[in-house]
């Protein structure tokens, strides 16, 4: 499905799910083919190519995703589409597409788990790169590359020292991905690749972050942030921005142009206990979906400072009291003049009221960079001398063609692209390929056995118990269950490859959340979708005899 965001250049359209012919969006079944357009009837799709995904039909007219142009005004925007796999834009359904495609293909791909690439190897005359040297169970092993190496290794919002380095930010929290550490940054530069666009770095909603909640911070607008009795201060006590500035991938809009604003090392939010008890009643959201009803556990633990008195709160954010004192002052007064300095929206504004008073230390949220080795448009990685190292190529996010503001989808649709074309380019055969020796174990799927050749034992079960196997982000989900579909009495991860900080936890949850609520129908985890669907997947092809 895709449709063309409304602008003044476009028009939205709804594309049929079986021919994908486009239609008007008043159509109820397709011009073309005559089949329904309300998602209700997907079309067959042959393996490999259909995604695994538990109860997901490709979307017609009623969930189109709520997404829009970030940057309307730059060149091209009118022409950008979305494009779905699964039945949102949160259902990791693209990913699992993908991977199934690959797991297909297993008699010729190898995929190793825990086996970091160490480095690149070079010829020392020519600097082609002919292999890599990877660890794999504490030995490290040369693998030969006949053609080219991709890198594909994303950006480095996981590296402290890189972030300190090229964003100039003391510490920042990454909100994507918990694997892209810099390590194609570094190993491309050891090769000798020239670097491009290492200052380019998306965020999202408010564009800070408190520490623990990765990912759960992403909507373009996040009510209890930047509306009501609630300011943002930085480590001086002061405020240094309207809160309710309109923030696109983390920038603002200054003198005409969208940059990441300047900001403190530093960063608090502080609020009163009106604006506590309006996130209870439910007139203003929670700050983050995982956070309890009454924010009772984030006090409890200590995520959320607590006082009855400002210079009380001052002293546990480690601000100076009368600088804090006279900063709610000044918002106060700005709230009842209706003049704000920094340009806050008056009717955003509520004067901070009596106590208890509450803060939260924040941080930038990275959700990507954009940063790395230069490269051609045939995906080649760039010299420092300016001509392309020889079979060495680059794709995603790593040395992004996006030098500053990124339209919302571009990293993704980068990825694809020039995913494709370096791959096309690593596997041509080339006049000048390295010649692997005659006493070298080669050849393609003489790798490990794959873990989708291994399943659940279900010996041994006892009445009223069974495995099933689902997919999450890392691999297999195998999971054991008690009970019935209309009667789900407990649930065991049996084994899984998930995060141990994010999918992991999600995993222990989700298996409480089931048991509670005796039945796989529940929500997913915020910040861990794609392990959370895996996870209800696995159960409920347990529930239904399919291992």
């Amino acid at each position: 499905m895709c449709f063309r965001p409304s602008n003044s250049e476009a028009t939205s359209v709804i594309a049929c799910p079986n021919c994908g012919k486009s239609n008007s969006m008043d159509a109820t079944t397709c011009k073309s083919c005559g089949a329904s357009l309300d998602g209700s009837t997907p079309p067959e799709i042959a393996a490999p190519q259909a995604p695994v995904l538990a109860g997901a039909v490709i979307p017609g007219r009623y969930n189109l995703p709520p997404l829009s142009v970030s940057y309307p005004e730059l060149p091209g925007a009118s022409a950008i589409r979305t494009n779905l796999v699964g039945s949102s834009i949160n259902d990791g359904a693209l990913w699992r597409f993908l991977k199934k495609g690959v797991v297909a293909r297993k008699d010729r791909i190898d995929c190793w788990y825990s086996s970091p690439v160490t480095a690149l190897i070079q010829d020392p005359e020519t600097k082609a790169v002919v292999g890599v040297e990877v660890e794999r169970d504490g030995r490290k092993l040369n693998i030969a590359a006949r053609n080219g190496v991709v890198l594909a290794c994303g950006g480095f919002e996981n590296d402290g020292p890189g972030i300190q380095h090229y964003l100039d930010r003391p510490k920042a929290l990454p909100v994507g991905s918990l694997y892209n550490e810099g390590d194609g940054v570094r190993m491309a530069q050891a090769a000798g690749a020239r670097m491009w666009h290492m200052g380019a770095w998306e965020s999202g909603g408010v564009g800070l972050v408190a520490e623990g909640d990765r990912t759960r911070s992403l909507g373009e607008d996040i009510a209890f942030f930047k509306s009501g009795s609630v300011m943002l201060v930085g480590g001086d006590a002061r405020r240094y921005l309207a809160e309710d500035a309109e923030q696109r991938g983390g920038r603002v809009l200054v003198g005409g142009t969208w940059v990441v604003p300047a900001r403190p090392d530093a960063n608090c939010f502080v609020f009163d206990e009106a604006q506590r008890r309006a996130m209870e009643e439910g007139a203003l959201p929670k700050p983050y979906p995982n956070w309890s009803d009454d924010m009772s556990e984030e006090v409890a633990s200590g995520k959320v400072a607590k006082a009855s008195t400002v210079w009380g709160l001052a002293e546990a954010l480690s601000l100076d009291p009368a600088t804090l004192q006279a900063t709610i002052d000044a918002f106060n007064a700005a709230a009842a003049s209706g003049t704000d300095p920094f340009g806050r929206k008056p009717e955003t504004m509520r004067a901070f009221g009596e106590g208890p008073y509450y803060g939260l230390a924040v941080f930038p949220a990275v959700l990507a960079t954009q940063g790395g080795p230069e490269r051609t448009a045939k995906a080649e990685v760039v010299h420092a001398a300016g001509d392309p190292i020889p079979h060495l190529y680059a794709a995603g996010e790593l040395g992004s063609v996006t030098a500053r503001n990124r339209q919302g989808g571009g990293s993704l649709a980068e990825c694809m692209i020039f995913g494709k074309i370096a791959g096309e380019q690593a596997a041509s055969e080339k006049e000048d390929a390295f010649s692997v020796p005659g006493d070298v174990a080669y050849g393609p799927g003489s790798g490990d056995v794959s873990v989708y050749d291994e399943a659940p034992d279900a010996s041994g079960l006892a009445a009223g118990e069974a495995v099933g196997v689902g997919e999450g982000l890392g691999g297999p989900i195998w999971v054991k269950v008690r009970g019935t579909a209309g009667a789900l009495q407990a649930v065991e991860v049996l084994r899984h490859s998930e995060h141990a900080e994010v999918g992991a936890v999600a995993l222990d949850e989700l298996a409480a959340r089931m048991a509670q609520a005796a039945t796989h129908e529940v929500d997913v985890v915020a910040g861990a979708t794609v392990t959370s669907l895996g996870m209800q997947e696995a159960v409920a092809n347990a529930l239904e005899g399919d291992a």
